[in-house]
């Protein structure tokens, strides 16, 4: 028997419980130090150190990732992750 909407909601928002503080931790990390657009390296290697699917450089700093396959169909994230020239 299919998994009912509450049940799945229940364990989607478990899953992000289980993740929320490692991922505050990578959030102030990258914060703290910003790289300018298109120069944006080490920030690229961080996340893509921190993704659980192999990734493929693309576009110089950017990195595309294949989540799902089979019958589920493929989700597409775009995050923009350069800092601002700003003091």
């Amino acid at each position: 028997m299919p998994a009912s909407t509450d049940e799945l909601l229940a364990r989607l928002l478990a899953g992000i419980e289980r993740e929320e503080a490692h991922a505050i931790e990578l959030r102030r990390r990258l914060h703290g130090n910003p790289e300018l657009a298109h120069a944006e390296h080490a920030t690229a290697e961080a996340v893509e150190a921190e993704l659980p699917v192999p990734c493929t450089a693309d576009a110089g700093t950017g990195r595309l990732a294949i989540v799902g396959g089979g019958r589920a169909a493929p989700v597409a994230v775009r995050a923009e992750l350069d800092g601002l020239p700003i003091h």
